[in-house]
């Protein structure tokens, strides 16, 4: 090679490749109601993806792990909680630029201990007519706008306080 000569570079083998699959993650998340009929929200922290916006509390569920126990643990991990009684509302999936996430909501019923941040989030306590939009994340917008619905009609199941 002469100096000044152009160097051409093969592209790495990732790029060779067609484009892999995204991940799927299991998600499982919770849905609480206060007596008043708002519904708990948390903001994700800054330095964790998705960081500003808000979501229903929950995470991912560990291989082989049943959903219920996945909320159990998850809502005691991130708001110092006990789920005493918990029903699946809604199952569905999201798909993501990066990967594919199924959740599955859960609206508790019943839970011992008060609500509060133990991951760096905030928590707000939202009426399911006024949750926060744009500052939602999208794969929340389904669960939002049935609450949403719900909370329109009146008392129903979907909007039942604890």
């Amino acid at each position: 090679m002469r100096f000044g000569q152009e160097v051409q570079t093969l592209p790495r083998q990732a790029e060779l490749t067609p484009t892999a699959q995204p991940r799927i993650i299991d998600v499982v998340a919770g849905i609480l109601h206060a007596d008043d009929g708002t519904v708990l929200l948390q903001r994700r922290p800054a330095g964790r993806e998705h960081a500003g916006f808000w979501e229903f509390p929950g995470g991912k569920r560990e291989p082989g792990e049943a959903a219920f126990a996945a909320l159990a643990r998850e809502l005691a991990e991130e708001l110092a909680i006990t789920v005493l009684a918990a029903e699946p509302f809604e199952r569905l999936t999201h798909d993501y630029p990066q990967r594919t996430v199924r959740l599955d909501f859960w609206r508790v019923q019943r839970w011992s201990g008060q609500p509060e941040p133990r991951e760096g989030q905030q928590l707000g306590w939202f009426a399911p007519d006024a949750l926060p939009g744009d500052d939602l994340l999208p794969a929340n917008h389904p669960i939002a706008k049935r609450l949403a619905a719900a909370h329109a009609q009146g008392p129903s199941r979907d909007s039942a306080g604890t």
